[in-house]
This record gives structure tokens, C-alpha cells and sequence, in this order.
């Protein structure tokens, strides 16, 4: 494996998201606009056991990731993916009007997701989970001068390859890779 001197990621230059449909099958991925943040987080299950009076073996069983993103804005294609709704759009310029109804009582998809973030020495890093699915739809709060954040939480499941359990995969670049999340994590 090469040794790039280690990449030291800075900026966040994008996240994309698309409908998981079945493993390692994707619809069309969708680049975020105005990507701001994005959090994983393996989540563990641990246990351990004593003896004589001290930590003698430790147990700890990775179960799945808490996935965190938010962008610029609210984006009704990102939202048709993460929420499973349509919008209906009418109208015509200038007065075009889109529309999206928020359900309850459904159950909300699973997508898959991949951020990736520049580094200093001219590579970058991408992280993607297989399959995730939000806990709540998207909060938003509307401020006086601040600009609205779609910020998002998810949990990633396993995906099976094979006879292997995966949550997501990590990778690095030596030069800087267009986001691209189909063949990221079809495999």
C-alpha cells in the first residue's frame, strides 16, 4: 500500500447522497449543494469481564454509524431521496411554485451517502456509508439573518458482501478524485 506522508483533510468539497434500491445498487446520486458538515460515528456494543479484581478481557462488537450531514439551504431533490416524498411544481416563470407534503404514518428509505474533504497535501479522503436511513426528517430553523441549514441524522446499517458484514468504507487519494458515489459503494 502506498505511503502518501498521511493526508490531512481540511475542507469539506462535498457530499452526495442517492435511494439505495437493493446491495451495492444505487439510484442517481445527488451532490448537495452548499455542503457545510458530515460526522460518522461507529457505534459500539462492549462489554467485559473481571477477574481478581482487575479488567481481564474487554469486549467491543461494532453494530453500526451515526452518520451527520447538513448543507446550505433546503434542497427538495435531497429530500425526495432522504424522505421517500415527491414535489409537484406549477406555474411558469417567474412565478414557478414547488411543493413538497410531508407524510406521516411512512416508513423512510434507505440511501447511501458519501462526504469527501481536501487535504493539504493535494489528495483527498471520501467516506461513505452503504446504507443508512434517517432517524427524523430534516430540521430547519428559520433566523433573522442567518441563512437556513438542512441538517440531517442517520443511522448506517450493515450491508452484506459476500459473507462479510460492512457498515461503510474509508479512502484516500494521492491527488484530488471527483465525489462519485455509485462505484464507491457498490462493492
Amino acid at each position: 500500500m502506498p505511503d502518501f506522508g498521511g493526508e490531512r483533510p481540511a475542507i469539506l468539497s462535498g457530499i452526495m447522497i442517492a435511494r439505495y434500491t437493493s446491495p451495492g445498487v444505487y439510484g442517481t446520486p445527488i451532490l448537495m449543494g452548499d455542503s457545510m458538515r458530515m460526522l460518522v460515528d461507529a457505534q459500539s456494543d462492549t462489554d467485559e469481564i473481571k477477574s481478581d479484581g482487575y479488567l481481564a478481557h474487554g469486549l467491543s462488537v461494532v453494530t453500526h454509524a451515526m452518520v451527520e450531514f447538513s448543507g446550505g439551504g433546503v434542497e427538495f431533490d435531497i429530500l425526495t431521496v432522504l424522505n421517500g416524498e415527491s414535489t409537484v411544481s406549477s406555474g411558469s416563470t417567474p412565478d414557478i411554485e414547488e411543493t413538497m407534503i410531508q407524510s406521516v404514518g411512512l416508513d423512510l428509505p434507505y440511501f447511501g451517502v458519501v462526504g469527501r474533504a481536501l487535504g493539504e497535501d493535494g489528495g483527498d479522503i471520501h467516506l461513505g456509508m452503504y446504507r443508512c436511513k434517517l432517524e427524523k426528517p430534516a430540521a430547519y430553523e428559520l433566523r433573522q439573518n442567518e441563512f437556513v441549514l438542512s441538517e440531517f441524522t442517520a443511522k448506517a446499517f450493515r450491508e452484506v458482501f459476500g459473507a462479510v458484514n460492512k457498515i461503510g468504507r474509508y479512502r484516500q487519494h494521492e491527488t484530488v478524485t471527483a465525489v462519485e458515489l455509485t462505484n464507491f459503494l457498490s462493492v
